[in-house]
C-alpha cells in the first residue's frame, strides 16, 4: 500500500506535510493556543464517530497511541495552516518516525493510500494482469522507496524494493487506464451541463457583520433607505470586500448563489469561518462555458466517481481509520 501510494505521489506528499509540521513544532512549540488544539482534537473525535472522551481513549489505545499523540497531530496541523513557508532545518529521521504512525492513523491517510491499490486490483479483475510499467517510472519509485527511512521502506532488501516498485507502478497505471476508458466524452458534456449553476462565475460585494441581528438591520437600511454596502461598512465599522467566486466555493450559501441574478441582495448568510454573517450584493454573473478547464474538472469528478464504484466493497477495515 505504501509502495502504491509512493507511485501515485500521495505518500511522499503526506510525509512532506508531516516533516514540515514537525519542523514548525520545534521552531515555535508554543505557536498554537491550547484551546485551539483541544477544539481540533474534538473535531478529530467527531470525524471518527467517537461520542465521548472514553471512546476516544479506547480508540487511541487500540492503535498504540495516547492523548499526547493526538494533540501533537492537531498542533502540527494548526501550525501548517499558518505556515509562512520560512526556511527551517529538516527534523531528524527518528523524530519523524516517532510521529508518523500517529499522523497516519488520526488523519485517515490509510484510506487515501488504499484507493489506488484497490483500483489497480479492480482493473486486473476487469482487464487481466497489469502490464509492466516503463523502467524509468519504476526506477523513480524505487529511488523514492530507498530514500524513505522514516517509514522503514529504506530498510527493505534491494530485490524486494524493486519488486514493490514494479508492482506498484503497474497497478497504478492499470487502474488509471481503466478509469479513463470508462469516462466517455458525452458524460463529460452532460456533467458540465449539470454543474452549470455551481460553476458559473459571480462577482459580488461581501459585507461582513458580527451577527444575524446586525445583518438584518443592514439589510433594511439597504432596501428602505437605498444605502450602499460600502456606506454601511464605513458608518458601522464593518468589513467589506469585492470577490469573484463560483457558487460551489461557498457551500453555506450554495442555495441562494445558484439562483442569484445581477443586482440581487442576498442574505444574511453564514460566513465560511462561521464567525458572523454576510450580506452579498451580486454585481455580475457569467455563465460557465464548457472550456477545457471546466471539462477537465468534470472529467476528474467522473473519474473519482468511477473509481469509487469500481472499488466499492473491496477494502474492509478492522476498526475505524
Amino acid at each position: 500500500m505504501l509502495a502504491t501510494g509512493t507511485a501515485s505521489g500521495a505518500w511522499p506528499a503526506f510525509c512532506a506535510e508531516v516533516v514540515r509540521g514537525v519542523a514548525l513544532e520545534r521552531d515555535v512549540a508554543d505557536g498554537v493556543a491550547a484551546e485551539a488544539v483541544r477544539e481540533r482534537v474534538r473535531g478529530v473525535r467527531r470525524s471518527h464517530g467517537l461520542l465521548n472522551r472514553t471512546e476516544l481513549r479506547e480508540w487511541l489505545t487500540a492503535r498504540g497511541l495516547d492523548a499526547g499523540d493526538l494533540s501533537g497531530v492537531a498542533r502540527r496541523a494548526l501550525l501548517r495552516e499558518v505556515d509562512n513557508e520560512r526556511p527551517l532545518p529538516d527534523p531528524e529521521t527518528e523524530t519523524i518516525a516517532s510521529v508518523l504512525w500517529a499522523e497516519v492513523a488520526c488523519t485517515q491517510q490509510l484510506r487515501e493510500l488504499a484507493a489506488p491499490l484497490a483500483l489497480g486490483i479492480a482493473a486486473e479483475r476487469h482487464s487481466g494482469v497489469a502490464p509492466p510499467a516503463p523502467p524509468t517510472e519504476v526506477a523513480r519509485v524505487e529511488a523514492l522507496l530507498a530514500g524513505d527511512s522514516a517509514s522503514g521502506l529504506a530498510q527493505l532488501a534491494d530485490a524486494e524494493r524493486t519488486r514493490l516498485a514494479e508492482r506498484a507502478c503497474a497497478l497504478l497505471r492499470h487502474g488509471q487506464a481503466l478509469v479513463l476508458a470508462s469516462v466517455e466524452d458525452s458524460a463529460i458534456t452532460a456533467r458540465c451541463r449539470e454543474r452549470a449553476l455551481d460553476w458559473r462565475l459571480i462577482e459580488l460585494e461581501e459585507l461582513h457583520v458580527p451577527h444575524e441581528g446586525a445583518a438584518l438591520e443592514a439589510l433594511l437600511q439597504v432596501r428602505l433607505e437605498d444605502r450602499e454596502l460600502a456606506e454601511l461598512a464605513d458608518a458601522h465599522g464593518f468589513s467589506m470586500r469585492r470577490a469573484k467566486l463560483r457558487p460551489e466555493d461557498r457551500p453555506e450559501a450554495l442555495g441562494v448563489l445558484r439562483s442569484a441574478a445581477t443586482g440581487d441582495l442576498l442574505g444574511p448568510v453564514p460566513t465560511p469561518s462561521d464567525d458572523g454573517c454576510e450580506l452579498l450584493h451580486v454585481l455580475r454573473t457569467e455563465d460557465a462555458d464548457a472550456d477545457s478547464a471546466l471539462r477537465a474538472r468534470a472529467a476528474r469528478e467522473l473519474e473519482l466517481e468511477t473509481a469509487g464504484r469500481l472499488t466499492a466493497g473491496m477494502v474492509s477495515w478492522r476498526g475505524v481509520f
